[in-house]
């Protein structure tokens, strides 16, 4: 019934379902065309196999599920040791916005998203004072 409505209905292992349209299923250049009648799952619950068109679990709900993709924002920014994210974990802890930072507020968001990877100290130490701690501790958060 859901695959004539174009649908194919996933079920998560916390047991909550996802709708996902069989038209997202779009295999690329010289790979094999999926075939719903041929569903199955492998890879202990990892990968979708549609005939011999294969899917990541991960890429489906990434691109279906909004919560799921804030999760997993959060853990790969958690994992991120570099300067620019301790920065802005150490920024989104103290509860302040980039516009909080006035005049560095562009330098600070390129150094966040690692366009900046060695700032100059001049940069660096009203940053630092505006979060309340040394430039040396800036990397440690």
């Amino acid at each position: 019934m859901l695959l004539e409505a174009g649908l194919l209905y996933l079920l998560r292992g916390d047991l909550s379902g996802l709708l996902v349209p069989l038209a997202d299923f779009a295999p690329g250049p010289g790979s094999p065309k999926p075939n719903f009648k041929r569903f199955s799952v492998t890879d202990h619950g990892q990968t979708l196999v549609l005939g011999r068109f294969e899917a990541a679990f991960e890429a489906v709900l990434y691109e279906h599920d909004r919560r799921f993709r804030r999760r997993l924002r959060a853990r790969m920014s958690a994992a991120d040791r570099s300067l620019g994210a301790s920065l802005r974990r150490l920024r989104k802890q103290k509860g302040l916005r980039l516009q909080d930072f006035g005049p560095l507020e562009k330098s600070l968001a390129r150094i966040e998203r690692g366009q900046v990877t060695r700032p100059r100290r001049s940069t660096l130490d009203p940053i630092a004072q505006r979060l309340g701690c040394s430039v040396e501790e800036l990397g440690s958060y």
